[in-house]
């Protein structure tokens, strides 16, 4: 077999093979069947051979005629640089990936704002793309008499109209 694997088949390497002969080329000329030897190719290979899919998810055996390489049907699941969110695509080839669980160059990217809880007093979000680290300290945080835009502890003045 060209795969390497011993053929479990019984021998088919000198067959006789019957079949039926040449057309007549004038009609009282006779033909009927012929028989010939030959060597017959192997039937697709059975052998069970591990494969993996592409993205390494699962393993599991596939006969070797049908062994080819090729996506799960799950998602990706590697995780994003974000540190929050994972690849969404489908089983895929990761290429450049830093460890086996991180996503790689042609995972799909994270494109969401910043989701973490902002402290007290904080009413507006975080102006970063989604990030692992935590955020940075608020600079607008509410102070005084309630208004956004002022730090707590200093002083504002207010201007009557005459």
């Amino acid at each position: 077999m060209g795969c390497g694997h011993s053929c479990p088949a019984p021998c088919h390497d000198k067959v006789k093979v019957v079949s039926s002969g040449p057309k007549a080329s004038v009609p009282w000329e006779e033909t009927g069947p012929r028989a010939e030897v030959r060597a017959l190719d192997c039937p697709d290979c059975q052998h069970p051979v591990p494969v993996t899919c592409l993205g390494a998810h699962e393993t599991a055996d596939w006969p070797c005629h049908t062994a080819k390489v090729g996506p799960c049907g799950r998602r990706c699941g590697r995780l994003l640089t974000c540190g929050n969110h994972a690849c969404s695509r489908a089983c895929h080839r990761v290429k450049h990936a830093p460890t086996e669980t991180e996503a790689g160059t042609n995972c799909r990217k994270c494109e969401l704002g910043c989701q973490r809880d902002r402290p007290d007093g904080c009413a507006h979000s975080c102006p970063r793309p989604c990030h692992p680290d935590d955020c940075e300290p608020c600079k607008q945080v509410r102070g005084g008499g309630g208004k956004e835009g002022f730090l707590p502890g200093v002083r504002r003045y207010e201007y009557s109209s005459i």
